[in-house]
C-alpha cells in the first residue's frame, strides 16, 4: 500500500506542480521522489538498527508519512505568488518528506532481515499477474550466482534461455531468463 501511495503522491504532486507553478516544475517533482526514495532508503539502516518490532516501527513511520502528506500539500497548495528562491527550497524539502518515509518504509519490509518470509514471492507475484494482462513474455537477467533469485524465478516457472558473458560491472555473467504467459 505504501508504495501505490508514493506513485499516487508523485503522480498528484507532479500534476499539482504544473498547475499551481508553471508546466516545467512538474518535472521538478520526480527528481523530488528519487531524491526523498533514494535518502530514505539509506536512513532506513539506521532505524533498522532503533530497537523495537519491526511491524511497530512501520506503523509509527506510516502514521508519520500520512502527516507529512498533508503538511506538504497544504505548503504547495498554499502559494498566492511567485515563488522565490527560499520558498521553492522549503516546498522541495517539504514534498520529499513523504517520499523520504516511504523509502525507509519500503526498504525496511524488504531489507535482509526480513528475507525468507514471503515478500518476493507477494511482490513478483503481483507483478506477474499484472504483466500478464499487459504483455505475452518476460524476460530478466539474473547473477549466475544468485541461486536464491534463480529459484524463486523457477518458481514462478521461468526457463532458463542463456548466458550474457561479463554483464555485471564485475564481471560476473548473467543468467537471462524468460516467462512465457501463453505457455505457463
Amino acid at each position: 500500500m505504501t508504495t501505490l501511495a508514493t506513485l499516487l503522491l508523485e503522480l498528484s504532486i507532479t500534476r499539482i506542480f504544473s498547475v499551481v507553478f508553471y508546466y516545467h516544475f512538474a518535472f521538478l517533482a520526480i527528481s523530488i521522489a528519487l531524491f526523498g526514495l533514494g535518502a530514505g532508503g539509506v536512513f532506513s539502516y539506521i532505524v533498522g538498527g532503533w530497537k523495537g518490532k519491526l511491524y511497530a516501527k512501520l506503523g509509527v513511520l506510516s502514521a508519520l508519512n500520512a502527516g507529512l502528506v498533508v503538511l506538504a500539500l497544504v505548503v504547495v497548495l498554499w502559494q498566492t505568488e511567485k515563488p522565490g528562491n527560499w520558498l521553492l527550497a522549503l516546498i522541495y524539502f517539504t514534498t520529499a518528506l513523504p517520499f523520504f518515509v516511504s523509502g525507509v518504509i519500503v526498504s525496511l519490509a524488504v531489507s535482509a532481515s526480513r528475507r525468507r518470509e514471503g515478500i518476493g514471492l507477494a511482490l513478483m507475484d503481483a507483478v506477474l499477474r499484472y504483466l500478464s494482462r499487459e504483455t505475452e513474455r518476460v524476460s530478466l537477467q539474473v547473477r549466475v550466482g544468485n541461486s536464491a533469485a534463480i529459484g524463486l524465478y523457477r518458481q514462478f516457472s521461468f526457463r532458463e534461455e542463456g548466458t550474457v558473458r561479463r554483464y555485471y560491472p564485475d564481471g560476473e555473467d548473467a543468467l537471462v531468463m524468460i516467462l512465457d504467459f501463453k505457455s505457463s
